[in-house]
């Protein structure tokens, strides 16, 4: 069990809450990159394909 930096000890609710929300974040961090440079890798094929077209 943790500690808030008050001292007094978390429930096992607030700190299951908290562990929640912080893999929350890192989830959605994970998403931002994923689909960002899923849209770097698309752009650089649309370029290709567009420079061997011409």
């Amino acid at each position: 069990m943790q500690q808030k930096r008050t001292g007094k000890r978390m429930t096992r609710k607030e700190f299951r809450e908290e562990k929640a929300r912080k893999s929350q974040r890192g989830l959605i961090i994970l998403k931002t990159a994923y689909y960002s440079i899923r849209t770097l890798i698309a752009l650089v094929f649309e370029l290709l394909r567009w420079f061997y077209d011409q």
